[in-house]
């Protein structure tokens, strides 16, 4: 029983956090801790490009930024056009992808810090810019599923009986 009692703390912990992101934090002074954010992260991915080795990753960062980018604009119409439960139906699976692309920029700039060490590099270094590399390819992929769901129009979440809910 107590098991299942954390599971579901945890579980509302997850949807306040994402419904906290979406409906206060991104919005805040008008959107600038996102612009703040994105200035950050385009100085770290032209960093990023001035290392060959580090194109393949910064490539599969910036394609996965994209479709977050273009996920957001469709929920910033959702927050100026639908309701309040329309444009938070899926703050939790947007906590997620935003975590994905966050975690994403944190491995770009750790890849970074190891593409400039003297080559050859020790394990550790090796080791960082491998685990980006697999980050990038096997994690940041999941955003795309994300975006699609997000900006799906079948509003699924909100459209379920009341019968359904436990």
């Amino acid at each position: 029983y107590r098991d299942i009692r954390i599971n579901a703390i945890y579980e509302g912990t997850t949807t306040i956090h994402g419904i906290d992101l979406l409906g206060r934090k991104v919005l805040l002074s008008n959107g600038r801790a996102m612009q703040l954010l994105q200035s950050e992260v385009a100085a770290t991915m032209a960093a990023a490009a001035k290392y060959p080795q580090l194109l393949p990753q910064l490539n599969l960062f910036s394609k996965a930024l994209e479709a977050y980018q273009a996920m957001f604009a469709h929920l910033l119409e959702l927050a100026r056009t639908a309701t309040a439960e329309r444009y938070l139906a899926n703050a939790t699976l947007h906590l997620e992808c935003f975590s994905l692309v966050v975690i994403g920029w944190q491995w770009l700039k750790q890849a970074i810090v190891a593409a400039e060490q003297p080559q050859p590099a020790d394990d550790f270094y090796r080791s960082k810019l491998h685990t980006a590399a697999y980050f990038m390819q096997y994690e940041l992929s999941k955003v795309y599923a994300l975006c699609l769901t997000i900006t799906g129009d079948d509003n699924l979440l909100l459209n379920t009986p009341g019968d359904l809910l436990v």
